[in-house]
């Protein structure tokens, strides 16, 4: 039997990190491969497909004639190189808030503790599989925890148990590398029964546990934006499953929020463009399983406008288009020579089921609107706190209004340009999650 009566299959693991860049076109941030869980600033994306990120060079055949009727009569010159490519990703709160920062350009970030914030004061590390349990239980039925190890003199792990927010057994692993580390769960835990911690060499160290209800991150726009480092790992092209392509200096072009709440099985769905540099090749990082990426619902969109609430947009499509690219000039190099911050643009497009002709005539004789998108995840955080997204268009205009049936219900559909406004810009998001500021290149301080 040859070969190619084999059929194809999916044999290689396939998977994307990014991390914000703590320079501009730097380096990934510090040079590690700690996930901001482990107090560092990598997070993963579960793309919708297979993402098409990729090197690209340009090829140019001269076309010439010199007596002969073939047109390609010289050899090709090497043209420019450079990074470009999309990804499309179902949304979780793990990537969404970095990448609007990619598009907009500015974020600040406020660490809510919960109401006990201490929950294991620093404590030594006396032997190997030790069992800690905490003096004060999370407060506010819902906190992730921050573990600081220190003073451990190499890698270790460890393992907590109990229960999560929705009042579920749960359990989850961190590990370390080095002296120790500030780590986060990725669980909101409402009871710990026990953190076990493991490695002959974590002997001599400590540990302190603190309790954290929720951020609020907000994201805005400004003058310039951040760059990333996303890795692609899993390409049989990088020469081997040990290695992966790593591209450097990315910036986001467009960035898409698609929310089809009339399609049964709908959840929320991201798209984005990206450039940046030529590609090099690094040693790959692990690819983490996807069972604890919480993704959202489409139908938990609600649009407020001028502070009536519509509970019933059937779709809506956001697309924040961020100016950027790389220039390229004559100094000597194929590459990029930096990243171009253009003008930005903020447009949507919506359907919305209305009751009558007065709510239609409400919408219709408007002209500047003031706009408020909010997404409420499934997902409990804390007391009554929920992982939430909101998403401010205050200035923005209705365009190419028009009136459909929609299977007998009466549907009202237009697209929407928002131009500055003083306080919030294009637009202004704030999210409250479970996501440290580590992942956007920061550092959490509690209060």
């Amino acid at each position: 039997m040859s070969t190619q009566d084999y059929e194809p299959q999916s044999v290689f693991a396939q998977g994307l990190k990014m991390a914000i860049e703590t320079d501009q076109r730097g380096e990934a941030p510090s040079g590690t491969n700690l996930h901001w869980y482990q107090g560092g600033g990598w997070f993963d994306v579960v793309t919708d497909g297979l993402p098409t990120i990729y090197d690209q060079q340009a090829i140019i055949f001269p076309a010439g004639h010199a007596g002969k009727r073939d047109m390609n009569q010289q050899p090709p010159v090497q043209g420019r190189k450079w990074s470009a490519g999309d990804a499309n990703a179902v949304l979780t709160h793990e990537f969404i808030g970095q990448w609007l920062y990619g598009a907009l350009g500015a974020a600040s970030h406020n660490a809510v503790p919960g109401t006990v914030n201490v929950l294991l004061a620093t404590s030594s590390i006396e032997a190997d599989g030790q069992q800690f349990a905490l003096t004060s239980q999370p407060s506010d039925s819902g906190a992730t925890l921050q573990i600081a190890t220190s003073g451990t003199n190499g890698s270790g792990n460890l393992t907590v148990a109990g229960t999560n927010a929705e009042g579920n057994a749960a359990s989850e692993n961190l590990s370390w590398d080095g002296d120790g580390a500030v780590m986060y769960t990725r669980t909101s835990f409402s009871a710990v029964t026990g953190i076990t911690v493991n490695s002959v060499a974590t002997v001599g160290g400590s540990i302190a546990v603190n309790g954290i209800k929720h951020w609020v991150h907000t994201i805005w726009a400004a003058g310039s934006n951040p760059t990333f480092s996303i890795e692609r790992i899993g390409d049989p092209s990088a020469g081997a499953a040990s290695k992966s392509f790593l591209h450097t200096g990315m910036v986001i072009q467009n960035l898409g929020l698609d929310t089809p709440a009339s399609v049964r099985d709908g959840i929320v769905t991201v798209s984005s463009t990206w450039e940046g540099d030529p590609t090099a090749t690094c040693t790959a990082k692990t690819i983490n399983e996807a069972s604890g990426i919480r993704i959202w619902p489409a139908w938990s969109l609600s649009l407020t406008r001028d502070g009536v609430s519509y509970t019933r947009p059937t779709n809506h499509t956001l697309t924040i288009n961020s100016g950027n690219r790389n220039y390229r000039s004559a100094a000597g190099v194929q590459n990029p020579q930096g990243t171009f911050f253009g003008a930005r643009e903020v447009t949507q497009s919506f359907d919305l089921l209305l009751d009558d002709e007065t709510e239609f005539n409400r919408w219709r004789g408007a002209s500047q609107q003031s706009l408020v998108l909010s997404w409420v995840s499934p997902w409990l955080l804390s007391t009554g706190q929920y992982a939430t997204m909101v998403g401010s268009l205050t200035k923005t205009y209705l365009e190419n209004v028009s009136t459909a049936d929609d299977d007998g219900a009466f549907s009202y559909s237009a697209d929407g340009r928002t131009i500055v406004d003083a306080s919030d810009g294009v637009a202004k998001f704030q999210l409250t999650d479970n996501i440290p500021a580590e992942a956007y290149g920061g550092s959490t301080v509690l209060n």
